[in-house]
């Protein structure tokens, strides 16, 4: 991918275009848009122009994955750039929400030392919008501390229950993360 950003760039003097892992990404004005047949439809110039260049090197591109706007979805959270914020997308919240609602269940729930990890590591791909919740999981990894059979049956302690609930409670709360707030001045 970087040859290929290099050429565009370089070459084909499209600015301001960056990569992540196959991700490519760019900003570009609002009104410079432009027709992009294949597709059939007007994306944003700088898009349009790198388009034309993976189909002159035969790069395969799917219109599915072709983005833009003010809101965009970027590994599962939606970023907002008129609003300066970054949120979960909605749908991710509510499953998270339900995932760990079950996965406490009724006093005196046992669940696989495997599923403990598993609402763990969700719970915490959330903390990157929601760095605050981060002190719920304490309980669940003192749970989880010194355990190495992951299919072993494990209690979901009252502590558990509530700090994970906590979560839950504050997640459908939460509308992300404002990088700017509004202040008096």
């Amino acid at each position: 991918m970087s040859l290929v950003l290099w050429i565009a760039t370089n070459v084909k003097g499209i600015l301001d275009i960056l990569a992540y892992i196959d991700d490519s990404f760019g900003w570009d004005f609002a009104h410079c848009l432009e027709f992009y047949a294949p597709y059939n439809k007007h994306y944003p110039s700088r898009q349009v122009q790198l388009l034309k260049l993976w189909d002159e090197l035969g790069i395969p591109h799917e219109e599915r994955k072709q983005l833009y706007g003010s809101t965009l979805p970027i590994i599962g959270f939606n970023v907002d750039i008129d609003n300066m914020s970054v949120a979960m997308v909605p749908d991710s919240k509510t499953l998270l929400v339900s995932t760990i609602r079950n996965f406490v269940g009724p006093p005196g729930t046992r669940r696989k030392l495997l599923e403990f990890q598993r609402v763990a590591g969700s719970i915490n791909w959330a903390l990157n919008v929601h760095p605050r919740l981060r002190v719920g999981l304490s309980s669940l990894y003192e749970k989880m501390a010194g355990k190495t059979e992951p299919l072993k049956p494990v209690w979901v302690s009252e502590a558990v229950r509530r700090e994970l609930l906590w979560i839950a409670d504050h997640l459908v709360k939460s509308d992300g993360i404002l990088f700017l707030k509004a202040a008096a001045w």
